[in-house]
């Protein structure tokens, strides 16, 4: 499941109770959208997430941009070492998943992987992929 941070605004006892009932049940919970709102760590602090979901406008021009190139490998490294996930959003190129595969990016999503599809329509290339 993933939340964004205009859930997290509303009351932290509440949404920490909410959130760990549904970890409990053995969903996992992401933080989307992760350094694009106003407190991304205050969140990472107060709450507790399964990973975060890096949003794809330090992606966009990854391979020439050293400020996003910077603030990706700190974002993978902070998740590292608080022993979270991440998963890097808007991957369109083979060159932006290589440049996020040398960061030690292992998971992440976008167009370059597949365009959004309907669930039979997944489960149909699943099917394929695994034959």
């Amino acid at each position: 499941m993933e939340v964004t941070e205009s859930l997290l605004l509303s009351d932290k006892k509440l949404v920490d109770k909410v959130l760990t009932s549904i970890q409990e049940m053995g969903v996992t919970v992401w933080l989307d959208d992760f350094g694009t709102g106003y407190s991304s760590l205050s969140y990472l602090q107060s709450f507790h997430f399964d990973g975060v979901k890096v949003d794809r406008t330090f992606v966009q021009d990854i391979e020439s941009n050293k400020k996003n190139q910077d603030l990706v490998k700190a974002i993978i490294s902070l998740a590292n070492t608080l022993k979270i996930d991440t998963v890097i959003e808007g991957i369109e190129t083979e060159a932006q998943a290589a440049v996020l595969q040398d960061f030690g990016c292992i998971t992440g999503q976008g167009y370059y992987y597949a365009k959004p599809l309907p669930a039979s329509a997944f489960e149909q290339q699943w099917l394929n992929i695994k034959k």
